[in-house]
């Protein structure tokens, strides 16, 4: 026979449900040493393996991966500090 459900944990996991999403980021100084990381490797990358598929599919990989560091410092603590 099956246990009934507690009220106390319906309400837990309807308040857990209501929550709003926060955005936590990391530090800029953070942010920005992983976009210059990211660069470096996607330029080695290219200089190094720039004839095969897989060498342009990581060095693409690596900038796009980049790019978003670069956003996520312009939201998180670029000169426009949203969050």
């Amino acid at each position: 026979m099956a246990k009934p459900i507690k009220i106390g944990i319906i309400i837990k996991i309807l308040k857990l449900l209501k929550r709003k999403n926060t955005l936590h980021c990391f530090t800029p100084e953070i942010m920005l040493a992983t976009f210059i990381i990211e660069i470096i490797l996607a330029a080695y990358v290219f200089a190094r393996y720039r004839l095969t598929f897989l060498g342009r599919l990581a060095g693409t990989t690596l900038i796009m991966l980049g790019l978003v560091q670069a956003a996520e410092y312009q939201v998180c603590g670029g000169l426009n500090n949203i969050f």
